[in-house]
């Protein structure tokens, strides 16, 4: 019961990551393009601000139950399949990924556009936009590595 509940939990933290990644990129980017630069940074403030910190809660879910799922079903990171530690250094690589994005670029987006700086928020949202499609690519991979993972050898 306590691995299908923590597989539970991997599986939702990381369609939300992963979507909301999606969102961001391909649906809130391109949609807000037509608006006034100092309206659609103030528009992605609002957006990224509601949605980050949503992302620290499916970084620590995903990192939490997927570590535990190597500790409850391989008792451990000796017995594992090679699939599974290439998941675990993707998730910690997003999780590394994502803290730089908050502590650097998203920092100082928010403060350029508290100051009305649109050429450094710019910057600082291409940053962020870059650094997102690295996780949103990674996360991709993650999830191929998840779902096929296993059944590599009858894949062949």
């Amino acid at each position: 019961m306590l691995i299908a509940a923590l597989l539970w939990c991997h599986l939702l933290a990381a369609c939300g990551w992963i979507g909301g990644m999606f969102f961001a990129l391909f649906i809130l980017r391109p949609t807000l393009a037509p608006l006034e630069p100092a309206q659609r940074l103030a528009l992605h403030r609002d957006a990224l601000g509601r949605f980050f910190p949503w992302v620290w809660g499916f970084v620590t879910a995903t990192l939490i139950s997927g570590f535990g799922l190597i500790a409850l079903v391989y008792g451990g990171f000796a017995q594992m399949p090679l699939v599974f530690h290439l998941m675990a250094a993707g998730g910690l690589l997003m999780g590394l990924i994502y803290t730089i994005l908050w502590l650097v670029p998203f920092a100082t987006f928010r403060n350029a556009v508290a100051q009305s700086d649109g050429p450094r928020a710019a910057q600082a949202l291409n940053r962020i936009r870059y650094l997102v499609l690295t996780n949103f690519v990674l996360g991709l991979l993650m999830l191929a590595l998840g779902a096929l993972g296993r059944f590599g050898p009858a894949l062949g």
